[in-house]
């Protein structure tokens, strides 16, 4: 028996070194723009944001809130709630524009792995009403958690709910409970990410349509779907593990050319502490997020989602997404490999390894119409033929009957003989 997840790890190996291996500085720059979009991948970034609810502060059970809470009217004395509540608008509709704008970039990223051309605003456009779902999927499953934690915490400064009445075991029985529900909707959202929405490329399906079709794929194969988890699990660990690793190595020089920067601006300046740990500091961040964390997310993430596309269509090979070019083993299936994403690219030029493809079409066009052109003449050279053939046939036609003539003639005069001898 062949396990779909145990074969497509060494696939998405060189399916990554396909795809990122000798490309543009342009279409490096371009991935490592959706990788932005799109966060750290991997398994461990899916459920980081649920990962601290179990372990909130409070005792486990039993007794009230610690003596030492203040109070909201202290908390909010002579503080102005209007900024604080326009700062905190802000950060909500970032986020939910961040949300937005990573929701299509899934499908933008899909695109480039099946066309193996990395494009960005084509994509955008033609995935965007497939984004919006998906975004409003994950923001249904963010809400259930999400609510109660917020609601709570605004009840409890606005003087709604005074916390010094409140059990402790009933903060902890509420915390847990939002802790199992938010780990079980983690796993729908992670499972959303990782196949149904490679499902909803391919067949241009809806998420709750894509869940479906998913659910009974998944169904029918029990054994592969728990291989694939635990496999998925394993590797989730391991990108981790590699991408702290490879941060931690390009810290390093980025952390000699901040330094050199900082102490060659501490003696423009005159003053380290001032002009010098701000120059070293900017040069820092900025070097390393652009040089090291980016590059670093979009390998990790490239491999993650390589590695769930050649799962899925160990399921399915309907489902491949992958294009040949970057497919270690294609599956055959039909309009696979180097296909246009569902409605056509709808963009024009690109990488320059990229471009061959036209020309190679339009050579195989002309040489078509020179083989009927060839055909044609050798079936007007075989007419010719024919043509002579027949008139060889009406010259022997002719010679047979000169000599049937002839024959006539020799038995006439055999016939003229034997009368003279029977007279």
């Amino acid at each position: 028996m062949s396990w779909h997840a145990v074969n497509a790890v060494e696939d998405a190996i060189d399916a990554t070194r396909r795809f990122l291996g000798g490309r543009s500085l342009g279409r490096w720059a371009r991935l490592a723009v959706i990788a932005f979009f799109l966060g750290t991948g991997g398994v461990g970034g899916q459920f980081s944001s649920f990962s601290n609810l179990s372990g909130a502060n409070g005792p486990p059970g039993g007794g009230g809130p610690p003596s030492g809470i203040p109070s909201a009217d202290s908390v909010l004395a002579g503080v102005d709630l209007l900024p604080v509540v326009g700062v905190a608008g802000g950060a909500v509709a970032v986020w939910l524009l961040l949300g937005l704008v990573g929701s299509v970039m899934e499908f933008v990223f899909l695109a480039g792995l099946a066309t193996d051309e990395v494009r960005v605003r084509a994509p955008f456009r033609r995935h965007a009403r497939a984004g919006v779902q998906l975004f409003g999927f994950r923001l249904a499953l963010t809400l259930p958690v999400a609510v109660p934690i917020v609601g709570g915490v605004v009840a409890v400064f606005t003087g709604v709910v005074d916390p010094s009445g409140v059990g402790g075991g009933m903060i902890a029985g509420v915390l847990i409970g939002l802790a199992v529900l938010a780990f079980l909707l983690g796993v729908v959202r992670s499972l959303t990410n990782q196949l149904v929405v490679p499902v909803m490329f391919a067949e241009e399906r809806g998420v709750v349509d894509g869940w479906r079709r998913l659910g009974r794929l998944l169904g029918d194969q029990p054994w592969q779907t728990v291989a694939y988890v635990v496999v998925h699990l394993l590797i989730g660990v391991g990108v981790g593990v590699v991408r702290t690793f490879l941060l931690l190595i390009g810290a390093i020089p980025v952390t000699i050319a901040a330094v050199v920067v900082g102490l060659t601006a501490a003696n423009v300046g005159g003053t380290f502490l001032g002009s010098g740990l701000v120059a070293g500091a900017v040069t820092w961040l900025v070097l390393l997020f652009v040089f090291v964390v980016l590059p670093v997310n979009v390998v990790a993430k490239t491999y993650t989602r390589a590695y769930e596309l050649r799962a899925l269509a160990g399921f399915d090979p309907s489902l491949a997404v992958l294009a040949d070019g970057l497919d270690p083993t294609p599956t055959g299936r039909p309009g696979s490999g180097g296909r246009r994403p569902p409605g056509g690219d709808g963009s024009h030029g690109g990488d320059a390894h990229d471009t061959s493809g036209g020309h190679d079409t339009r050579a195989t066009h002309d040489a078509d119409i020179d083989d009927v052109f060839d055909d044609r003449g050798d079936g007007a050279r075989g007419r010719g033929e024919t043509g002579d053939s027949g008139d060889e046939m009406g010259d022997s036609g002719d010679e047979m009957g000169d000599s049937g003539d002839e024959m006539g003639d020799s038995g006439d005069e055999t016939g003229d003989g034997d009368s003279d001898r029977w007279a």
